[in-house]
């Protein structure tokens, strides 16, 4: 399999690692898809800890009820980091709670409702986390990806949504 101009190849490895992504990328996408692109990564750090340990779950139900099991993978992660020496003030009780209570803002009443897209504040340092994880599983040698081309797509035609929709809760 050759590698393409915007994705480099991947060394081999045994077992499933997530591309190391920059907090800027994450942010976006997960505020262009409303929230739908934490459900992503969830289900790709659950899928990184499946196939390195060889656990039996299902990264997929983990990642669609990720209200729920978001502090399980932080605890995860964070153990994982422990194991690469990486030292990252995350606190997964903290962090859980926060993003739950911003996920369940998205009923307040407009324009109030609009705090529901800051549930992707909390997730921060994890992903800064998880970057640093995949870092250290691929090398130093590879950079943090770039956006592919669905992903621009998601950034225009989402972006677009967002502001609609923030518009759209000031309108009456």
């Amino acid at each position: 399999m050759e590698a393409s101009i915007t994705e480099p190849a991947l060394p081999a490895a045994k077992y499933y690692i997530p591309r190391p992504m920059p907090v800027w990328k994450f942010i976006t996408l997960s505020t262009c898809t409303f929230g739908i692109y934490i459900g992503i990564w969830n289900y790709q750090q659950w899928k990184f800890l499946k196939s390195k340990h060889n656990g039996d779950l299902s990264p997929f139900w983990r990642a669609v009820l990720s209200i729920f099991f978001l502090y399980p993978l932080l605890a995860e992660l964070k153990r994982e980091a422990l194991t690469h020496n990486i030292e990252e003030d995350v606190s997964p009780g903290a962090t859980a709670v926060c993003y739950a209570l911003l996920c369940f803002s998205f009923r307040l009443p407009a324009p109030w409702e609009l705090v529901g897209f800051l549930n992707v504040v909390p997730l921060i340092p994890s992903i800064g986390l998880g970057r640093k994880i995949a870092e250290a599983e691929l090398g130093p040698d590879r950079p943090p990806s770039q956006p592919i081309w669905w992903e621009f797509v998601i950034m225009i035609v989402g972006g677009g949504w967002v502001v609609l929709s923030v518009i759209g809760s000031f309108i009456h």
